[in-house]
């Protein structure tokens, strides 16, 4: 006489091979056709698992005699088949990854050599950290208006956004953090008088679910106005705020420094904004 499996059994056998099952990390996740969707990976584990439970349930016919006795344990093994591949390094950054006049009210100027911030001279972008240089890297300036702004009013601050393109994600992240550390090391200026300039990491903007970035950081850069014009101000704050954002999305690293039309103030929104837009620029592009 032939038993048939216990379907508990069965349901045990099938979750110890979910769990056995590979997950691909976010990063990879990201470069699948759909980054935004990621999710659907696992979903297709779980689904190769719950249709072959399914089978063995309807064979079993959903009894649950107490007689019933294993004979073997079957084994599922779910294998995932998708080939993951990622965009090689472009040797020039196409236009869809810059900010645009929808985005800033005014259009990025010319691309000039890649600029970024150097807390004490530390530039980033010089490290022998890398693989190889970048493959691809360009500053270009610009103005930005606040939302509501009417188009014929001055701009509401300046904006420098640079893209480094580097050979490889790990290569992108160690730029990210090299970026990190030189804020770390340099809490003040050296090269100049001092207390003139003040660095500081900050809370990063907030991100969406349409657009998040691999990682994000928000520099806070305090220049003293004293040092900027030659005096105390006669009223209002000693020190005048501009910011930085570093975000990674996968090979790519954009830069976006922000500052107050004619030394006034860096509003954090338009900085949230400019983030997001730049983000899923760089997530479109990147894909």
């Amino acid at each position: 006489m032939v038993h048939e499996p216990d379907e508990r059994a069965l349901f045990r056998s099938l979750g110890d091979d979910a769990h056995r099952a590979h997950l691909p990390e976010p990063g990879e996740l990201r470069r699948r056709s759909d980054r935004r969707t990621a999710v659907r990976a696992a979903v297709g584990t779980v689904a190769a698992v719950v249709a072959v439970a399914g089978i063995a349930v309807t064979a079993n016919g959903l009894t649950r005699s107490a007689g019933l006795e294993p004979v073997g344990t079957p084994t599922v093994s779910p294998t995932v088949s998708e080939t993951i591949h990622s965009s090689p390094p472009p040797e020039v950054i196409s236009a869809q990854a810059w900010l645009g006049k929808d985005d800033l009210g005014f259009a990025l100027g010319g691309r000039d050599t890649a600029d970024v911030l150097a807390p004490c001279g530390r530039s980033p972008l010089v490290s022998d950290q890398f693989d190889g240089s970048p493959h691809s890297e360009a500053t270009r300036l610009g103005n930005y208006h606040s939302p509501g702004t009417p188009a014929v009013n001055t701009p509401d601050g300046t904006i420098a956004q640079t893209i480094v393109v580097m050979g490889s994600e790990k290569d992108a992240a160690a730029l990210w953090f090299l970026m990190q550390e030189a804020v770390k090391d340099c809490p003040e200026e050296s090269e100049l008088e001092s207390g003139a300039v003040r660095y500081s990491l900050e809370e990063p903007p907030t991100a969406t679910s349409g657009a998040r970035a691999d990682r994000a950081m928000l520099i806070k850069v305090s220049t003293s106005f004293e040092y900027l014009f030659g005096s105390p101000p006669d009223s209002g704050p000693a020190y005048i705020d501009s910011y930085v954002v570093v975000v990674q999305v996968g090979d790519a690293v954009t830069f976006l420094e922000l500052r107050g039309w004619e030394a006034s103030t860096t509003h954090l929104a338009d900085v949230e904004r400019l983030t997001r837009l730049a983000t899923a620029r760089l997530l479109d592009w990147r894909a």
